[in-house]
């Protein structure tokens, strides 16, 4: 029983003597091969550059979508501004109902519908959270990034 365990220590304490001189091993084999150089050194620089080079033109810009505001509130008005004031979006009309919108976007005016329930103002000032409503058209789902 004792000679076992001796030999068992002996055994582990060989493995840990030969650790660094197999894990300078395995670094030559891995710096030899230049494809694992090239996995692991230029692919991860290279690819997000040229994805993002591929990509970017797909990027909406100033997408026209027409306000519903039934908020009519300063804290509304100040929302939609904002909204306008991103690369993305274009406020191209404050409409004064739904059906407005909705007719708007079915003759391809604009490309999406915000909104802004009656209640915003009041749940900001009260610190609630409150709910906008988007509404876009389905052929931006595939390049929308942002």
């Amino acid at each position: 029983m004792e000679t076992s365990k001796l030999r068992i220590s002996v055994r582990i304490r060989e493995a840990l003597h030969s650790l660094p001189r197999i894990y300078l091993r395995e670094l030559r084999h891995i710096f030899s091969d230049a494809g694992v150089i090239v996995l692991i050194f230029a692919v991860p620089f290279i690819y997000p550059m040229l994805y993002s080079l591929i990509y970017y033109p797909e990027v909406v810009r100033d997408m026209p979508i027409a306000v519903v505001d039934m908020s009519h509130s300063s804290d509304s008005r100040k929302f939609y501004r904002n909204i306008d004031a991103t690369p993305e979006l274009k406020v191209a009309a404050n409409c004064n109902s739904m059906e407005e919108a909705v007719n708007l976007f079915k003759k391809r005016e604009v490309r999406g519908i915000v909104q802004i329930p009656e209640t915003f103002s009041h749940d900001l000032a009260n610190g609630d959270q409150t709910t906008i409503s988007a509404f876009a058209d389905m052929e931006f789902s595939f390049i929308i990034k942002q």
